[in-house]
């Protein structure tokens, strides 16, 4: 014959149901709060992505000019830009296989100003195919770059900022309009 001991105090295996149900809305409501963090400043967050975007893509250009010899660009509208290179003594746009070369346009509510070295660049509306393509920013296959500042912005108010220095280096940052600018 066998005998089972009854255990004395012994420990409480598992959780109760109501123990779950607590852990279960606290896991809902952070998740709540981290989504609606992330879900917030819209416009501003798709500006900073596009600006981001603009600069890997430039990047991906200045390497290609460096590996092909050839000088590359960027023809900017207010509202795209497409990647070129120089062929033949010409420019023409990339090969639009290639994801990191196709054109982009940006949202509706946004728009390019482009500063030169100082000057601010007046850029089309649109590309005009009846017009030789022709880059405002040239990328040298011996690393140099043209110096320039491009703002995103969504109307008059603040924005990002991609900047080169003649040493190529990018910097992606925000900024806001001022009366005195």
């Amino acid at each position: 014959m066998t005998f089972r001991r009854k255990p004395t105090g012994a420990a409480q295996q598992g959780f109760t149901l109501m123990e779950v149900m607590v852990v279960t809305v606290i896991i809902a409501v952070l998740s709540g709060v981290a989504m609606m963090a992330i879900g917030q400043g819209g416009p501003e967050r798709a500006m900073e992505e596009e600006v981001k975007r603009l600069a890997v893509r430039l990047e991906y250009a200045a390497n290609e000019a460096i590996l092909t010899g050839r000088p590359h660009g960027v023809e900017l509208t207010q509202r795209q830009y497409r990647f070129l290179a120089m062929i033949k003594g010409e420019w023409k746009p990339m090969d639009e296989g290639e994801r990191e070369a196709k054109p982009r346009t940006l949202s509706e509510v946004f728009h390019f100003e482009l500063d030169l070295n100082g000057l601010v660049a007046n850029l089309p509306e649109a590309h005009d195919d009846q017009l030789p393509p022709a880059p405002q920013i040239v990328l040298r296959p011996t690393g140099e770059r043209t110096v320039f500042n491009l703002r995103v912005r969504q109307g008059e108010g603040q924005g990002y900022q991609l900047s080169t220095d003649p040493l190529g280096e990018w910097t992606v940052e925000p900024f806001r309009h001022d009366a005195a600018s």
